[in-house]
């Protein structure tokens, strides 16, 4: 199984880090681990994730919106 990170997403990820600093620091330190987390339940389950089209699925992450 390979996890494909966009460049779009990489600076989705970027931006919300910084979002998540200035609120609070270190809260985008618990984003970054939180995205980990996420991608690790995805690599271990891919399946179980909701179909958004014949080749994507979507998973949330718990704690961040």
């Amino acid at each position: 199984m390979r996890c494909l990170f966009l460049s779009s997403a990489a600076e989705d990820s970027a931006a919300a880090i910084e979002y998540y600093d200035a609120v609070s620091p270190g809260l985008g330190l618990g984003f970054v681990a939180e995205l980990e987390r996420t991608l690790q339940r995805v690599l271990l389950n891919p399946e179980a994730w909701a179909r958004v089209s014949d080749d994507h699925r979507r998973c949330r992450l718990r704690r961040f919106p």
